[in-house]
């Protein structure tokens, strides 16, 4: 990469917006394939008769630096393309996906930090292209919504307590929730949800938290929760899940980040064991 390419960006978005790209790609070749990403001041020919094409955001006339990333897959059909940046639209089978992978590249496009290309060639793979200014253009704030006070409440859903001190991966928890039909409540501060736990008016039916979070970790939380409500299940995750010790607090252990169908799994096997 080269050393010259600063651009001015939230750093978690622009994160998470290159993993789902890499893990789409990883899907999308299934054993096969080659995943190629690039840095360069103009774009490449990569694909020179694209069948597919769709991009996000509005094109100005010039960009410091350009990110691509591309897979040698199936290539997506002009009809596909040009849904996958809708909310819970997926390609894949049923709660392999949950169609919400690509919400941090629609951040990244509202900020005014980058305008985003997709392109695409039948049998010949797609690629991302990521068109982004320099630090000393000025972008608009990046806005993430703040849910601390939602809840999806319906009184016949299971009601979940998401503690996840990252903004966005907490909204996507929450709306991977909703499509499973859970109702919940999402909270960014552990010492805040424990609040919760404390008032004996408050009803939540599971706490869904993360382990590594400022002021009070998760496993130290959990067993906070388990000394007032010992019958209360909670599920921790992680990106480092392995080094979670099996523990009978936990009602299942999760990596990060987290697919629906093992979200959906260990939910309905905590709900039996109450």
């Amino acid at each position: 990469m080269p050393e010259t390419a600063v651009v001015h960006v939230n750093e978690v978005a622009v994160s998470r917006c290159l993993l789902n790209i890499t893990k789409n790609a990883f899907d999308a070749m299934i054993q096969k394939g080659e995943l190629f990403f690039r840095i360069g001041k103009t774009p490449s020919e990569r694909f020179r008769n694209p069948t597919s094409y769709f991009s996000l955001g509005e094109a100005e006339e010039h960009y410091d630096w350009i990110v691509e990333i591309g897979d040698t897959g199936p290539g997506l059909r002009q009809e596909k393309l040009e849904r996958i940046f809708d909310p819970y639209y997926t390609s894949k089978p049923s709660l392999k996906g949950s169609g919400l992978g690509l919400l941090s590249m629609t951040t990244l496009v509202q900020s005014n930090s980058a305008f985003v290309e997709v392109i695409s060639q039948i049998d010949k793979g797609t690629l991302f292209r990521l068109n982004m200014k320099s630090g000393q253009h000025n972008t608009r704030e990046l806005k993430t919504s703040t849910p601390s006070d939602v809840r999806n409440d319906h009184a016949s859903k299971p009601h979940i307590l998401i503690v996840e001190d990252e903004v966005m991966m907490g909204e996507v928890i929450a709306k991977t929730l909703e499509k499973l039909g859970y109702a919940y409540d999402l909270r960014h501060h552990p010492l805040e949800a424990l609040a919760l736990i404390e008032d004996n008016a408050y009803a939540t039916d599971l706490v869904l938290t993360d382990l590594n979070m400022p002021k009070l970790q998760g496993d130290e939380l959990t067993s906070r929760i388990k000394a007032m409500r010992p019958e209360l299940p909670v599920i921790i995750y992680s990106g480092q899940a392995g080094y979670i010790l099996p523990d009978a607090k936990y009602a299942a252990i999760l990596r990060k980040p987290i697919a629906a169908e093992a979200l959906n799994t260990a939910l309905q096997s905590a709900f039996e064991g109450v």
